[in-house]
């Protein structure tokens, strides 16, 4: 069951697959079996979205510290088994764990000497996962500009990042971030 789509359905309270409830009622026990109770297989509602929007927060307040270059926050962010994903062949692509974010993420910071502005431009946020497109805007210490756009996908687990993907355009950051190498 657990695997089936489900959306909310008529009755209120109930989750419903979308395929039972166009087949019609048929005595009721077809879709007395794909029903599913609400409270039966989550929190209360208002207990989900203090999550969610407690997640946002800790998403916003983390981009706000990649944009103040503030290493021990980022690092401080991450739970002991958390990790962080870049996509691409680059060289600084890859799965990084926080010791390796530890040791990285001032170096990363430091080639921006005015800073690398970060302004997210949209989110989304559903159970541990916050969604958030951003955009960054800086002067790389070679003098070359550097705007990218970002997809990052964020999972928290108590207060704590669990997951950081990262996705952008890779070309640009191997550009100006790896000297095109």
């Amino acid at each position: 069951m657990a695997n089936l789509p489900l959306e909310l359905g008529t009755q209120a309270g109930s989750l419903i697959e979308p395929e039972a409830r166009t087949r019609g009622n048929r005595g009721g026990l077809e879709l007395a079996k794909r029903a599913v109770r609400l409270h039966d297989c989550a929190e209360p509602k208002e207990v989900m979205e203090m999550g969610i929007e407690e997640n946002k927060k800790f998403a916003l307040e983390f981009i706000e510290a990649i944009s103040r270059g503030d290493a021990q926050a980022i690092q401080d962010a991450y739970a002991e088994d958390g990790s962080s994903w870049t996509i691409g062949t680059m060289p600084i692509s890859g799965r990084f764990s926080k010791a390796e974010i530890a040791q990285t993420s001032s170096a990363v910071l430091d080639v921006f000497p005015d800073g690398l502005a970060f302004e997210v431009l949209s989110m989304t946020a559903e159970g541990d996962r916050v969604a958030i497109e951003a955009e960054s805007k800086g002067v790389h210490i070679s003098g070359k500009t550097y705007n990218n756009l970002y997809h990052f996908l964020m999972r928290v687990r108590d207060g704590k990042i669990v997951e950081w993907k990262e996705y952008m355009d890779t070309m640009h950051a191997n550009d100006v971030l790896c000297g095109g190498a």
